[in-house]
C-alpha cells in the first residue's frame, strides 16, 4: 500500500506542475494578446492643437499607454491635436503628423523617437561615378616612386595658385619659407632646396645665389606638372638626390592654345593692397602649319605710382 501511495503522489505533483507550466503559458499569451489588443482596441480621444509636450500626457491617460519622450525631441514640437474613435496606433500617427516624429511601441510604453531613426525604410542612393586618378608621370607606380608627391594640372587649376607656397598648399612633406617668392624656398622633410635635385624641364638647377634669396624663382601660371621625391630619389633624378628631388614641368603650346586654333594669349592684373603693388602679366603663343611652335610669358610688378 505505502508503494501505491507514493506512486499516486508522484502523479499528482506532475499534473500539479503541468497545471502551472499550462496557466504560466496561458497567462504569458494573454499578456501578449492584451498588448496588442491595448494598442489595437479603438478609444475615443478629444485632444486639441497645443505644444506637444503637453499633448503627450492627454494621450497617455487616453490611450491607457505610458509614453516616453526625450524632453529635447519634443520641446518645440506643436501637434495638430487628434479627435475620433480610433486605435491607441492610429491616432498616435495622428498626433504626430508634421513634427518630423516617429514612435515605437515596447510593451505597454509608446516611445517617441525622431522619425529618421524610427524608420525602417530603405534609402536608395543616386548612381554615383568612381574613377581612378590619371597620372601623367610615365613611371607612376614603378617602386621607387611610392612615396611620390605629383601635382598634376588639375590640382593647380583648382588651387590657382600665385606662389610656390599655393601650390605645395596642404601637402605636410613639403614646406615653403619666406613671405615674398623672390625669397622663398622650398623643403622637402625639412631638407632646403639647395641640398635637393631641382630641375625644370629635364635641366638641373644648380643655382646658389644669396642665401637669403630664393635659389629657383618660377611662377605658378608656367606649371604644368610638379613632382616631389622625399627621401631618396629615383635614380632619373640624377646625382645630388639623396635627400629628395623636385621636379618642375611647364606648360606646351598644346596645354594652352584651344584646339583648331593657329595663335592665342592671354593677359592678367591684379593689385596688393598688402605692398600697394599693380602686377601685370601676359603670354602668346602659337603654331606654324609646319609644326613649329613657340610661346611668350611676362610678369611685372610695380608701385601703384609707376
Amino acid at each position: 500500500m505505502a508503494g501505491s501511495t507514493t506512486h499516486h503522489d508522484k502523479a499528482r505533483r506532475r499534473l500539479a506542475a503541468l497545471a502551472v507550466s499550462t496557466a504560466l503559458g496561458i497567462g504569458l499569451a494573454s499578456g501578449a494578446v492584451a498588448q496588442q489588443t491595448t494598442t489595437q482596441a479603438s478609444r475615443s480621444f478629444d485632444i486639441a492643437a497645443q505644444p506637444l509636450p503637453d499633448a503627450l500626457p492627454q494621450f497617455g491617460r487616453q490611450a491607457g499607454l505610458q509614453i516616453s519622450a526625450h524632453g529635447d525631441l519634443v520641446r518645440r514640437a506643436r501637434t495638430g491635436g487628434v479627435t475620433g474613435t480610433m486605435s491607441p496606433d492610429a491616432a498616435l500617427r495622428q498626433l504626430l503628423a508634421g513634427t518630423g516624429l516617429g514612435f515605437r511601441l515596447d510593451g505597454g510604453t509608446a516611445v517617441i523617437v525622431d522619425a529618421v531613426d524610427g524608420a525602417a525604410t530603405t534609402t536608395v542612393l543616386d548612381p554615383m561615378l568612381v574613377q581612378g586618378a590619371v597620372s601623367r608621370d610615365i613611371r607612376a607606380g614603378a617602386a621607387d616612386r611610392a612615396n611620390s608627391i605629383t601635382i598634376g594640372p588639375e590640382t593647380l587649376a583648382r588651387r590657382n595658385p600665385t606662389t610656390l607656397k599655393d601650390v605645395f598648399a596642404g601637402e605636410a612633406t613639403v614646406s615653403v619659407g619666406g613671405g615674398q617668392p623672390l625669397s622663398q624656398k622650398v623643403y622637402v622633410q625639412g631638407v632646403e632646396e639647395t641640398n635637393l635635385a631641382v630641375s625644370i624641364d629635364g635641366a638641373r638647377q644648380n643655382n646658389k645665389v644669396f642665401h637669403h634669396t630664393g635659389t629657383n624663382l618660377i611662377d605658378p601660371a608656367l606649371l604644368k606638372v610638379a613632382r616631389v621625391d622625399p627621401g631618396v630619389a629615383p635614380a632619373d633624378a640624377g646625382p645630388g638626390a639623396l635627400g629628395g628631388a623636385i621636379v618642375y614641368e611647364t606648360v606646351d603650346v598644346d596645354d594652352v592654345l584651344a584646339p583648331g586654333r593657329s595663335i592665342g594669349g592671354y593677359l592678367t592684373s591684379s593689385y596688393d593692397s598688402n605692398g600697394g603693388t599693380f602686377t601685370k602679366g601676359g603670354a602668346v603663343y602659337g603654331r606654324t602649319d609646319n609644326g613649329f611652335e613657340a610661346l611668350g610669358f611676362f610678369k611685372r610688378g610695380c608701385p601703384a605710382r609707376c
